[in-house]
């Protein structure tokens, strides 16, 4: 089962992942802290922003401009009640304060905090296209601490799609 939309209305979070060894709490190695929103606007365009720390060094900033969200078979979203229980989002924006990066973020929001439920996902591409870091799911983390909320639309924050330029992650 799968339900594609336009767009979301806001998704916003904060955590941080690990692998299975981890035990809980940010800032050792392997364990990014994040944090993120990014929202449709009835004006016709998408903002946010989001912010992954590695704590081996690495820092990425970026500045969201498209967003879109679907359904799986998947457990989720619980409050507030959104029919989309994945979102993805992406844009343009800065590793280790180098401007010229685009990347895409993944969540799933699949029950509320405290559960490790939750996923994340994130890849950076520099500006000639090369993957400069990846935490997927793939790498078997897990979601440590934190929460991650998809919210229904309203009247400021429509389902809203924005503009994904020529880059990698693109949908």
């Amino acid at each position: 089962g799968f339900q594609r939309h336009n767009g979301a209305s806001c998704c916003t979070g904060g955590g941080h992942i690990g692998d299975d060894s981890s035990h809980g709490g940010a800032g050792q190695n392997d364990q990014d802290s994040f944090g993120f929103n990014a929202m449709g606007m009835k004006h016709g365009y998408v903002r946010g922003e989001l912010e992954n720390v590695d704590h081996l060094g690495n820092v990425f900033h970026g500045h969201a401009t498209w967003i879109r969200c679907w359904k799986d078979a998947g457990d989720g979203p619980e409050v507030p009640r959104a029919i989309p229980n994945n979102a993805e989002w992406g844009g343009h924006g800065s590793w280790n304060h180098v401007d010229g990066h685009t990347w895409k973020a993944h969540l799933a929001d699949r029950a509320e905090g405290g559960s490790h439920r939750d996923e994340y996902e994130i890849w950076v591409w520099d500006a000639e296209g090369a993957l400069v870091y990846s935490q997927t799911a793939s790498d078997d983390l897990v979601i440590t601490g934190g929460n991650f909320q998809i919210h229904p639309p309203n009247g400021g924050h429509p389902y809203l799609a924005g503009e994904c330029a020529e880059a990698p992650g693109c949908p």
